[in-house]
């Protein structure tokens, strides 16, 4: 399956509370998480893909712009924001699972 994804980091920090000194690192996998798990069922793998290649070769034609524009890009905003809680609280390091409580502190779960 291809990575590529339907909207960006900039884009749902446009549309959401989202603040904008939110590593984009953290956000991406998120995208790709909620699009995989949500988007992709929704549409069926064929169009899913069709829409993915069509955004790599700058190819989409006018229903499938719509389509992006008007509902997957709202849709995918609202289930990136409801995954992102958990991404950005918990991290994965070589010695465990850290949940970050403050600016520079955490505990380890």
């Amino acid at each position: 399956m291809k990575n590529t994804l339907f909207i960006s980091v900039s884009t749902i920090k446009e549309r959401t509370g989202l603040h904008s000194n939110v590593d984009d690192k953290l956000v991406l996998p998120e995208i790709k998480t909620a699009q995989d798990m949500y988007i992709h069922q929704m549409l069926g793998t064929a169009l899913y893909e069709r829409l993915q290649t069509g955004i790599e070769n700058n190819n989409l034609d006018a229903d499938e712009t719509i389509l992006l524009d008007n509902y997957i890009t709202d849709t995918l905003v609202y289930f990136v924001l409801s995954e992102l809680p958990t991404g950005l609280s918990f991290q994965f390091y070589n010695k465990g699972v850290v949940k970050k409580t403050g600016a520079d502190q955490s505990d380890p779960s």
